[in-house]
């Protein structure tokens, strides 16, 4: 498979420990990243969903992008999300991206009005004129209302810096097209598609569940297919998908159950999130540590 960008593999998103003032710990951050290049992630994919963008202000989300880049330390690419809903705040971001040393940003389209194919590729369009590195696409309809098709993003591939999308959607059939037409390398951010995605051609696989928690895990797996041991890699795949599913039933809240279970495996994480979002109560704490014993994951 010709790729079109140089990041792929193995990309996980990290999460951010904040504490009881909403300010970032940047010791616990350093080795949440730490971990995950040890365990021999291929890129981070930083201040997106689980990085809990919505609930920051510009400034804010420019001073975790430099902590991020500075703990990566040019070790792995980092990408950096730039998202919002204003067009020049979006261009900000991703020109401070660019400044401070990301490999390349991600951007969903822009949510809550619905626009046209025409008003998505010229936003697009914009953001990736006014800086040289990569712009990833983020295709996550669950929360932007916006399902991008297999023409859309056939026509943002031919806008010559965009190069990859990250699909967080379920529909397969609609990944195997975009594969198929588009001149991108698509990222699969559905952890139970990993297999079929990456059997359909997918360029690498984006986990923001159970791979922050449990990277070693996923950089089995992809190693597993990448030497074409499909019984390992169908074994790992359901051991990934029985995970998600502890982690997921700790809580309505995703965010918090992962955190509390990176913290189960003993590695700092701050305990809170930013408002509106909580932590686990003690309860909901102790059922998540005893399903996890019983799966013999801590």
């Amino acid at each position: 498979m010709v790729m079109k960008g140089a990041i792929g593999g193995v990309i996980i998103s990290p999460y951010i420990p904040f504490d009881a003032k909403g300010q970032v710990q940047n010791d616990a951050l350093g080795e949440h990243i730490d971990f995950l290049i040890a365990a021999g992630v291929n890129a981070l994919y930083c201040l997106g969903t689980v990085g809990e963008f919505p609930s920051m202000s510009t400034d804010q989300r420019k001073r975790v992008a430099e902590m991020m880049v500075d703990n990566a330390a040019k070790r792995v690419p980092v990408v950096i999300h730039v998202g919002t809903n204003i067009l020049g705040e979006t261009i900000e971001l991703a020109r401070h991206s660019q400044k401070i040393g990301a490999d390349a940003v991600y951007c969903v389209p822009p949510y809550y009005f619905r626009i046209d194919d025409k008003a998505i590729v010229n936003w697009f369009n914009k953001i990736a004129g006014s800086i040289t590195i990569p712009l990833h696409y983020y295709n996550i309809p669950s929360m932007t209302k916006l399902e991008a098709s297999p023409e859309l993003m056939a026509e943002l591939g031919r806008i010559p810096n965009i190069t990859a999308e990250k699909d967080s959607t379920d529909n397969i059939a609609q990944i195997h097209r975009i594969i198929e037409l588009a001149d991108l390398d698509v990222f699969i951010g559905k952890e139970s598609l990993y297999l079929p995605g990456l059997v359909a051609g997918a360029a690498g696989l984006v986990s923001g569940r159970v791979g922050p928690a449990f990277p070693e895990l996923v950089v089995e797996f992809y190693d597993a297919f990448r030497r074409r041991d499909l019984e390992k890699a169908k074994e790992l795949q359901r051991r990934i998908n029985a995970l998600s599913r502890v982690i997921a039933g700790a809580s309505s809240m995703i965010l918090p159950a992962v955190k509390a279970t990176i913290r189960l495996r003993g590695l700092m994480m701050g305990p809170d999130l930013l408002t509106p979002l909580r932590p686990l109560t003690k309860d909901e704490i102790g059922n998540l540590k005893e399903r996890l014993e019983k799966m013999g994951a801590i």
